[in-house]
């Protein structure tokens, strides 16, 4: 409980100086505009209905996705109004987003894998690109610099990695050498029996035998045969 504790004191440390972070404006295939409700986002920590003594897992995106209009104009007023906080982003997404297929589907794979205890919930790049999915090289390597080497360091090493999708599966591989990388098709980018036939029992069993021997190394669920 200490640990988990602690672990969501130093995210809220991070998430207060990410959600402040103009910097993003500065890159040319980011869009960020804070007076807009545009912000840098995705990094969550959910722990409320979790085990908190059981075993986490971290769940990495490439980056968010083009902000909706209420999301927007909810950022929009908060900026206005001087309250933009790391909290406020944690408020709208247990409200609005915690339980859309997203989330849903990667927190079911966590919960089948018995890794019943907190998740962070992050991305490589906190900010949404202009063209969707299109980022530069240079922009994913500063941003895992900048934040996310920060949130892993937090976590213990005993909570896998698990990559929505191909490009994030492959960065994150080579990012971090010591940890278990565990690699699915991104959630809402196949439809529904593709994802259940890369998700299927099989596989599961093949999956939790590897996380139980511990060992750092990458598996994608559409390598498993």
């Amino acid at each position: 409980m200490i640990q988990g504790q602690k672990i969501k004191n130093e995210i809220e440390k991070i998430g207060e100086t990410l959600i402040k972070d103009d910097n993003y404006k500065n890159y040319p295939d980011l869009v960020c505009d804070q007076r807009k409700g545009i912000i840098p986002r995705g990094l969550l920590y959910e722990y409320g209905e979790r085990d908190l003594s059981g075993t986490g897992s971290v769940i990495v995106g490439l980056n968010p996705g083009q902000s909706k209009k209420d999301e927007r104009e909810y950022f929009k007023k908060a900026f206005k109004e001087h309250r933009l906080k790391y909290q406020t982003h944690v408020d709208f997404w247990n409200g609005k987003y915690r339980n859309w297929k997203y989330h849903n589907r990667l927190r079911s794979v966590s919960d089948r894998l018995g890794l019943k205890g907190p998740i962070l919930w992050t991305e490589l790049v906190k900010c949404e690109s202009k063209k969707q999915g299109q980022l530069r090289v240079q922009t994913v390597r500063d941003d895992i610099h900048k934040y996310l080497l920060k949130e892993i360091s937090c976590i213990p090493e005993s909570w896998p990695l698990i990559a929505a999708g191909d490009k994030a599966y492959e960065i994150l591989s080579y990012s971090f050498p010591n940890r278990l990388v565990v690699g699915v098709p991104h959630p809402t980018g196949t439809r529904g029996n593709h994802w259940t036939n890369h998700i299927n029992i099989r596989k599961i069993k093949k999956l939790k035998r590897v996380i139980r021997r511990g060992k750092p190394i990458a598996i994608h669920t559409k390598d498993i045969e």
